[in-house]
């Protein structure tokens, strides 16, 4: 029984085995008969694409020559980010908005002015399409690098050899276009935001210019050549797309003004010479030439023997200013660069440098006024910072005896801006400072231009106007209109600095008491 069983269970495992193999017969079976068709029909395809191929084009095909690829190893390339620097936005914060003051000891009688009409100017910025550095590839705060790199050309300069090397001079039109205040402003460390808050305040400016082209109420001299001055250093002219027409009534006014010497006691001559040689460098208008050289004439003629100035230009005070001789300087200096026809402007210029050096060499270095030989008022920052400027513009940046106030100003008057603690004459001092330490360049010009450029840009009211910072100026006073005026031309002109006037003065130290001949005491514009 035992047997049978076992018999029986290996027939029925053998039985089992071989339904599996049938079955396993069968799929094969009929997978062949599936791909059979596809495989066919591929086939019958590819055929009839190779007989197209073949018998339906024009070319025959040609013999595939051999090809030898070549693959040679290169080395990985590593983009590094675009260092940035950082601008420290100082936070905004409740400000006193107290009337400004104008120039030291400005006085003026003025009338009351109704501001009625500055409520109609618009908060937001002007739509143009002129904007200041308005370019997609420049970074919200550090201008693009590949602008600092661009190969950009005014189409006005002019190369000549000199002694094996290539001096290049452009003119004040090239230096202040926007290609080459785009890459000043790189070269020099500024920030798209300080153009752009500097774009909002010649808007504001243009609205608020009279309708004669002067601007203010009070001072209207020094106001309005102090806004002249300002288009200018941002290469607005009467061919200027949105400004032009703003600077032909500028133009019209400076020029049918009447010449007096001591008006704004002598400050407004003063400013209102220097934007009329500027003006006319820029322009080379007939007009403006005639009206700079008649200024120029009244502006020597109330130059002391000694070669300084004071109030009112009078050449026969006992008196004399720094802070007066300062802005005559300057004056002069527009006019050497303008070609002015006045004979005596080499002598004055040298007569008033000479003045100014004797000051630097002083204890207490330069004074605030000097009476019967006495001097007074001396060690303040902003007496320091306006004869330090003048002597730079003039190629005596090097000078034994102002070494000390360049340190001082560079290293402890920065420390001064501050808009909320602001000292007396704050803006008045940091616009010359501020063109003195650019003068110094490197790492002195950096430090200063983070702090004052980021305090500018915060302190900006949003229609575009600066109200004067901290205590008045002086003890003079001026409507409130006039006095936002003040301020933001200054404030402006502070934002100027990268192309306005180059760092030039090292490269006259050689030449400036011998060769002092026109084309060499362009300081404004050789590089």
């Amino acid at each position: 029984m035992r047997d049978f069983c076992l018999e029986s269970h290996y027939d029925i495992a053998f039985y089992e085995e071989e339904i599996e193999a049938i079955q396993d017969n069968y799929r094969k079976k009929k997978l062949r008969e599936a791909l059979i068709g596809p495989i066919v029909s591929l086939l019958v395809h590819i055929g009839i694409l190779v007989s197209v191929f073949i018998f339906g084009t024009d070319n025959p095909i040609r013999e595939v020559r051999e090809i030898t690829v070549n693959i040679y190893s290169q080395p990985e390339l590593i983009l590094e980010p675009i260092p940035v620097e950082s601008v420290e936005v100082l936070q905004e914060s409740v400000r006193d908005f107290t009337t400004p003051d104008l120039l030291p000891d400005l006085v003026g009688e003025f009338k009351d002015l109704d501001q009625s009409f500055l409520d109609t100017i618009s908060d937001q910025e002007p739509v143009t399409n002129d904007l200041v550095l308005n370019d997609n590839s420049v970074s919200d705060v550090l201008l693009s690098e590949s602008v600092r790199f661009a190969n950009i050309s005014s189409g006005l300069e002019d190369s000549q050899k000199e002694e094996g090397s290539t001096v290049k001079k452009m003119s004040f039109g090239a230096q202040r276009s926007e290609s080459n205040r785009i890459k000043k402003t790189v070269q020099h460390g500024g920030t798209k935001l300080g153009q752009d808050a500097l774009d909002k305040s010649l808007w504001w400016l243009a609205s608020v210019q009279n309708s004669d082209g002067s601007w203010g109420k009070q001072d209207v001299r020094a106001m309005t050549g102090l806004a002249v001055l300002t288009f200018l250093a941002h290469g607005e002219t009467h061919h200027s797309k949105h400004f032009g027409r703003h600077m032909k009534k500028a133009f019209k006014w400076l020029v049918n003004d009447k010449v007096d010497r001591t008006h704004d006691k002598g400050y407004g001559h003063a400013i209102k010479t220097y934007a009329l040689c500027e003006a006319y460098s820029l322009t080379v208008l007939n007009p403006l030439e005639d009206s700079m050289n008649k200024c120029v004439d009244a502006l020597l003629s109330g130059q002391q023997e000694n070669g300084a100035f004071d109030y009112s230009l009078n050449p026969d005070s006992k008196r004399q200013d720094t802070s007066v001789t300062g802005w005559c300087l300057q004056a002069m200096k527009a006019a050497w660069v303008a070609g002015a026809e006045n004979k005596s402007l080499r002598q004055a210029i040298d007569k008033g440098l000479g003045w100014l050096k004797e000051r630097a060499g002083e204890k207490g270095s330069f004074p605030y006024s000097v009476e019967n030989g006495q001097s007074s008022g001396g060690n303040k920052y902003s007496m320091r910072a306006i004869g330090a400027l003048c002597l730079q513009l003039y190629g005596f940046g090097d000078m034994k005896d102002l070494q000390d106030e360049l340190k001082e100003i560079s290293t402890k008057d920065i420390d001064k801006i501050d808009w909320d603690k602001a000292p007396a004459r704050s803006l008045y001092a940091w616009y010359y400072s501020t063109q003195c330490v650019f003068q110094l360049g490197g790492a002195a010009f950096r430090n200063w231009n983070s702090k004052m450029e980021s305090m500018l840009i915060a302190k900006q009211n949003p229609k575009g106007y600066w109200v004067y910072p901290g205590t008045k100026h002086g003890a003079s006073s001026m409507d409130d209109l006039t006095g936002k005026i003040y301020s933001t031309t200054l404030c402006s002109l502070i934002l100027t600095v990268y192309y306005r006037y180059l760092p030039t003065y090292k490269g006259l130290l050689q030449n400036r008491r011998d060769k002092f001949a026109k084309e060499e005491e362009i300081v404004n514009v050789v590089e």
